[in-house]
C-alpha cells in the first residue's frame, strides 16, 4: 500500500491526458501537451476537465500509446542489458579467453570478474523485470485495440477506458521520468502531433534515464524555448 501511494504522489494529481489537437484551448496555456507523468491517478472527469468527448478520445488514446512506448523501451533495455551480461559470462567462460585473460589480469581478477557478472545478473533481477515491462507492454497495446474498435465513444466509455489505464498503472514499477519523456516524444511523433510540443531532454539526462529515476524532472517543450527567444523576458530597471 505504501508503495502505491509513493507512487500515485510521483505520477502527480493532475490529469495525464494530452490534449493532441495542436489548437487545443486550455485557459492557462492554449496548445500545450500534458507533460505529466503517464498513468496519472487522477479521477477527474472529460466533462471536469473541460473537454470534449473528441478530445477526451484523443486524451485517452495518447496517454496509452505514451505508455506501451515507455514500457517497450524499459523492456528493450532490461533485455539487452541481460543479453550483454550473458555473453561476458559465457565468454569468459572459453578456454581461449580464460587462458588470455588469466595471463594479462591474474587468476584471482580474472574470477572476481566472472563472479561479478554473474552477480549482478542475479541480483538486478533483469529477466523479471523485462518480463513484466513486456507484460505492461502488451496489455496497454491490447486497450490500444480496444479503443480503437470503437470509431464514436460517448463520456462513460472513455471514463471505462482512462479506469481500465489507471488499474494497469497500479501495477506498474518505479517511474523513470526521463524515459516516460523520451516516450512522451515519441508518442507526439507516432500520432503525428505538432512538433512544437516535442520536449527539450539534455543528453546526460537521456544517458542515466534507466538508471535513475529522475522525480520532479519537467522539461521544457520546444515551443516553449523558441517563444522565450522571441519574447526574452525584459530586465529591471534600477
Amino acid at each position: 500500500m505504501a508503495d502505491d501511494a509513493r507512487r500515485t504522489e510521483e505520477r502527480g494529481a493532475s490529469t495525464s491526458g494530452a490534449i493532441p489537437a495542436a489548437d487545443a484551448t486550455a485557459e492557462t496555456d492554449p496548445g500545450r501537451l500534458s507533460t505529466a507523468p503517464s498513468g496519472t491517478t487522477s479521477s477527474t472527469t472529460a466533462a471536469e476537465e473541460g473537454l470534449t468527448a473528441v478530445e477526451a478520445r484523443e486524451a485517452i488514446e495518447f496517454d496509452v500509446l505514451r505508455n506501451a512506448l515507455l514500457h517497450t523501451m524499459r523492456q528493450r533495455w532490461f533485455d539487452a542489458l541481460h543479453r550483454w551480461l550473458m555473453f561476458l559470462i559465457v565468454l569468459s567462460g572459453t578456454a581461449g579467453v580464460a587462458t588470455l585473460s588469466v595471463d594479462l589480469v591474474g587468476p584471482a581478477v580474472f574470477a572476481a570478474a566472472t563472479s561479478l557478472f554473474a552477480t549482478l545478473d542475479l541480483v538486478l533481477d533483469l529477466r523479471p523485470k523485462a518480463r513484466l515491462h513486456d507484460d505492461l507492454r502488451r496489455r496497454y497495446y491490447l486497450l490500444m485495440a480496444e479503443i480503437a474498435a470503437v470509431p464514436t465513444a460517448d463520456a462513460a466509455t472513455v471514463a471505462g477506458w482512462r479506469a481500465a489505464m489507471l488499474r494497469l498503472t497500479a501495477e506498474e514499477p518505479d517511474l523513470y521520468r526521463v524515459v516516460d519523456c523520451v516516450a512522451y516524444n515519441a508518442t507526439v511523433r507516432s500520432l503525428g502531433r505538432d512538433p512544437g510540443h516535442l520536449l527539450v531532454i539534455p543528453w546526460w539526462r537521456r544517458q542515466l534515464g534507466h538508471l535513475w529515476t529522475f522525480p520532479g524532472f519537467d522539461p521544457p517543450q520546444r515551443r516553449e524555448l523558441e517563444q522565450d527567444k522571441e519574447n526574452p523576458p525584459a530586465s529591471a530597471d534600477h
